[in-house]
């Protein structure tokens, strides 16, 4: 796969819709010269890919996908992100079928067999490459997090919604003494290593008192995504991704722009809906975790779910609306749309806008195109 990178500032001519961008602007039905000006970069991207793809004869290396991405300014242009930046959409094109895969983690937190080997394999790279110094307790510190991750995870019960909780990822920082947590983040670090604890068979119910409280973020995020996809005519995505923060107390909470994300929830379809059993009662908020004044301080606000809910819906009209533009502007062309990732901020507010230079994202959605 080919990242396509056009290194042109020209490229942000087109101004983004309001709605886009602001949380309280009112939805546009349609603006005409948005989508004929977005129609035309997207052309304009199609038209460079053959050039790019060039068979080469003295290559071993056959060429099957090529993703351009495109990212929007802090004033609201968009065009073909340069050197920098953010990116509101990375379209991938194909000749064939092709399925983008979330990223690899590091370490399977749930396999246990191999973990030992796994663990003295990272730390033996850490400590080759210099970037732990050796004689450090690094070995034991990754262990200790694996195990803390595994608990924090291995009981975790979800809702038989239409979309389910496929995996957990959790990023751990790694410090030059051999220390390992989110923690460190705030300190910077050269190491991050990314954990993960998948669900491949449909989690056992347990009974508890008292849900968890990731259980209840969990559950919350589930129910607002089947809700949010009701009675959509939208292109289908097949994942969903959403960052959590970490505060100083140790709170979790949705990462809201500028926060670092130490956790990613990734939700897939579900085949296997049906109604629980349990008369489960969400709560009506989500934990936000947002920066203070004081940009070492971060602080949780409380998020009305159904403004959450709003967000998705918006994100997805926007992720739809590149979908459907790419689609017909590669048909009957070599290179094909196959799918494409978007990527979206949670403000201050709690409303879900496009990722900004000065954003990070929190909520990412794989769209795939099936018919190829």
């Amino acid at each position: 796969m080919i990242l396509l990178l056009l290194f042109s500032f020209n490229a942000f001519a087109l101004n983004v819709p309001a709605w886009w961008l602001y949380d309280n602007a009112p939805i546009e039905k349609s603006n005409d010269d948005f989508s004929m000006g977005m129609s035309h970069l997207i052309s304009d991207m199609l038209d460079i890919l053959p050039e790019v793809s060039k068979d080469k004869s003295n290559s071993s290396f056959e060429l099957t996908e090529i993703s351009t991405m495109l990212g929007v300014t802090a004033s609201g242009t968009i065009g073909v992100l340069g050197l920098s930046g953010s990116a509101l959409a990375e379209i991938h094109w194909a000749r064939s079928q092709s399925r983008k895969n979330k990223k690899s983690a590091d370490l399977i937190v749930n396999d246990f067999s191999q973990i030992d080997q796994k663990i003295e394999s990272i730390a033996y790279y850490l400590e080759k490459s210099g970037k732990v110094e050796p004689g450090t307790q690094v070995r034991k510190n990754l262990r200790q997090a694996a195990n803390s991750f595994r608990k924090n995870y291995e009981n975790l019960r979800t809702l038989h919604r239409s979309w389910k909780l496929s995996a957990v990822q959790a990023n751990f920082g790694v410090s030059a003494s051999g220390q390992v947590g989110t923690s460190i983040f705030r300190v910077g670090v050269d190491t991050e290593l990314t954990f993960e604890w998948s669900f491949s068979e449909p989690t056992v119910t347990k009974s508890f008192d008292q849900p968890r409280p990731i259980e209840q973020i969990v559950w919350a995020i589930q129910d607002d995504i089947s809700k949010a996809l009701e009675g959509s005519k939208y292109l289908r995505p097949f994942e969903w991704e959403i960052g959590l923060g970490v505060g100083l107390d140790g709170e979790l909470g949705l990462a809201s722009a500028g926060v670092s994300i130490g956790t990613t929830l990734v939700f897939a379809p579900n085949e296997n809906t049906f109604k629980d059993k349990e008369n489960f009662v969400l709560s009506p908020t989500l934990p936000l975790i947002v920066q203070s004044d004081n940009k070492n301080i971060d602080r949780v606000i409380k998020l009305g779910r159904r403004k959450f809910r709003k967000g998705l819906k918006k994100a997805l009209r926007i992720g739809d609306s590149l979908a459907r533009k790419a689609k017909k502007a590669s048909k009957n062309r070599k290179w094909q749309y196959s799918g494409m990732t978007t990527e979206f901020a949670l403000d201050l507010e709690g409303g879900i806008g496009v990722v900004t230079l000065s954003g990070g994202a929190a909520v990412k959605i794989e769209f795939e195109r099936r018919d190829l």
